[in-house]
Order: C-alpha cells, then structure tokens, then sequence
C-alpha cells in the first residue's frame, strides 16, 4: 500500500462519520463526484473495498472497523500541531475561527466583534453559527463561545457571565389567556440540540407533552413564532429588547439561568491574537450579560 497523506484519509474518515456520500460533501464542502472518485482511487491503491454501498448509505467494513479510531487519531494530531505552530506567531493579528449558538451570534456578537477590530485590526473574525456541540479537539474552531452550566472539560475555560432565560409572548396572546396556568398554556419548545438547555430540561419535567404544539432547535425561530401569536416560549432575555412585540407576563415569574464560557484548546494559549480575542470576549460577554 502506498503511503497515504491526511488529505486523503480524510475523505475516508468523511464518509465512515456522515455514512453517505453527499453527507460527506458537504462536511468537506466539496461535490459529490469528487469524494466518490477519492474513495474509489484509496481502494484501489488498498487493493481492497472499504466501504459497502446499502440502501442506508456506505458502510464501512465491518473487518477494518478500527481504521476510523486510526485516522481521528491522525486528524486530531494534525490539528494540534498547526495549533502548535500557530502558537509561536508574535504579532497581534491573524485568523481567529470562532463559533457560538446562532442567538448569540445575531443578536450579541457583531457588536461585540465590531469593537475587537477597532481595538485590534489585525485580528480576523470567521463565526460560525451553530446550536450543535462541536468537537474542539478537531480543527473547528479555535474559541467558542457556549452556554452551559457546567465548565466545559479539556478546554482553556473563562466564565462570561450568565445567560437568563424567561417566558415570553405577544400581548394579544397574554390577553386571550388571563387566568391560564402553565399546564393551560399554548407552548413552542425546543428540540434537539437544546433539548439538554435550561429550557429544555424545564419543559420536560414540568409541562404535558400535549401543550406543546411546536419545537425547534433555534431560540430564534421560537421567537418569530411568538410574534406571530402562536404560542410562549422561553427564550435568552437578550433576545427580547424595548419595544419588542413580545413581552413577560408578570403573573408567571419563572426565570433560568445558565453559565457563559469562552473556551479554546491550551496549545493556542501562547497565540497572542486568540488569547487577547478570548479575554476580550469575556469581558465585553461579561457585561452584556450582566444587564
């Protein structure tokens, strides 16, 4: 067998995580033909087939399971030593990849964002926006920013502050359910990836599965929806400004709360431009989330 370079494994590893072909595509953000012409040319250099075609996608086979721990373990390794060697630059700027909840994103972070490059033009900001956890030992992201109770493990952690959470809907919804208690109300919930939110865990243990009429994985669909008149919610406090079409009902007082952390992996701690980005976000976080 040939020696095989990372840019080619990774497409195995793509396929063998996504358990298709077009999955795997859009993982690497190439088309379809090109991962199904690299995984065909890897057999043929094996001499062997890797991945079994079913109606439920491409399997890998089952005798060379372990060659998926094998090449994760290549891919991390790749990862921390770019994250190493990015580690020795000394001058205030480059590329910082930072990722948070799509609520945070929208509706804290460009101004935020904003006031780091006018402190620090050097610095580059690519956000990606997104409610699922992401893998920080793979190279996703150098910084993210997440709320959840607890520090996150393995991680360089700064606490941000805390995120409140509180019901909110329109003020004709309000009015039409005067006198209606939880248990009474019309609910949009969360799902998915939020389903382990303070929100979340609070729906579960304390409303009928039958008023909820509507779930998704974005506080900020939740809040459209609110607007529409379709129901309550609970969303990020954050999300609901002076003069918002929606507003608290001050006879249901209930209000969650979770932890901010700014997190990154330890091997960039000594890159001066994503160490003076996290110190910044925590302290602008910090007092957002104080208000």
């Amino acid at each position: 067998m040939h020696n095989e370079n990372w840019n080619d494994l990774r497409y195995v590893l793509a396929v063998g995580r996504a358990g298709s072909l077009n999955a795997a595509a859009r993982d690497l953000g190439v088309n379809h033909a090109t991962v199904l012409r690299r995984i065909r040319a890897f057999e043929e250099r094996c001499k062997r087939q890797i991945f079994h075609k079913t109606q439920s996608g491409y399997i890998l086979d089952s005798n060379i399971n372990d060659i998926l721990d094998v090449i994760q373990d290549m891919e991390e390794s790749a990862a921390r030593i770019k994250r190493i060697l990015a580690s020795e630059a000394t001058e205030l700027s480059g590329l910082v990849r930072l990722t948070s909840t799509d609520s945070i994103c929208q509706y804290v972070l460009p101004d935020i964002i904003r006031d780091l490059q006018v402190e620090h033009p050097g610095i580059q900001i690519e956000l990606n926006a997104t409610n699922q956890r992401l893998n920080m030992f793979l190279p996703e992201a150098d910084l993210t920013i997440r709320p959840t109770l607890d520090e996150p493990k393995d991680l360089r952690a700064r606490k941000a502050g805390v995120m409140r959470f509180e019901i909110f809907a329109t003020k004709a919804f309000w009015g039409e359910n005067l006198g209606s208690s939880f248990e009474e109300l019309r609910w949009l919930g969360v799902s998915k990836a939020l389903s382990q939110s303070p929100v979340g865990v609070w729906m579960d243990e304390n409303l009928p599965l039958g008023t909820i009429k509507f779930r998704a994985d974005s506080f900020l669909v939740l809040r459209s929806l609110a607007i529409n008149g379709n129901g309550a919610c609970i969303l990020p406090s954050f999300l609901v400004r002076e003069g918002d079409p929606l507003v608290r009902n001050p006879k249901m007082d209930l209000t969650l709360k979770t932890n901010v952390w700014v997190a990154g992996h330890e091997d960039l701690e000594r890159n001066p431009h994503i160490t003076t980005c996290a110190r910044f976000l925590t302290a602008a976080l910090s007092k957002v989330m104080a208000e």
